[in-house]
């Protein structure tokens, strides 16, 4: 965007300052969008994790008690329980997306923000 606005071609001082303005507009709108996403709180509610991970348990140890003991039940447990442990890991880490074990990077913002 700010490149566009920097290629129109100003014909007069008056046009250059409105240009240089609409630059500068632009430069704010991009620092506040990252302050917005940097300083926002986690959108899962830990109530709502604690709910999460207290059925899940439930329902296993439901099923734990009917099921047979045998290989092929416990390997089916581990697999489900990985399953769902991994979903749940991803949905944290997708919340907190500065930081944690996935980041995205935060060269964008060093970068276009300081020039």
């Amino acid at each position: 965007m700010r490149d566009s606005i920097r290629a129109l071609k100003p014909v007069d001082t008056e046009q250059e300052a409105l240009q240089n303005g609409a630059v500068g507009i632009h430069m704010n709108l991009l620092r506040q969008r990252w302050l917005l996403i940097e300083q926002q709180g986690p959108s899962v509610q830990r109530v709502v994790l604690v709910v999460l991970v207290t059925w899940v348990t439930v329902i296993f140890v439901s099923f734990g008690l009917n099921a047979p003991r045998n290989a092929t039940v416990v390997a089916a447990f581990l697999i489900c329980s990985l399953a769902i442990g991994g979903s749940i890991f991803l949905i944290l880490e997708m919340d907190r997306a500065l930081d944690g074990v996935m980041r995205i990077s935060s060269w964008p913002v060093t970068t276009f923000l300081h020039i």
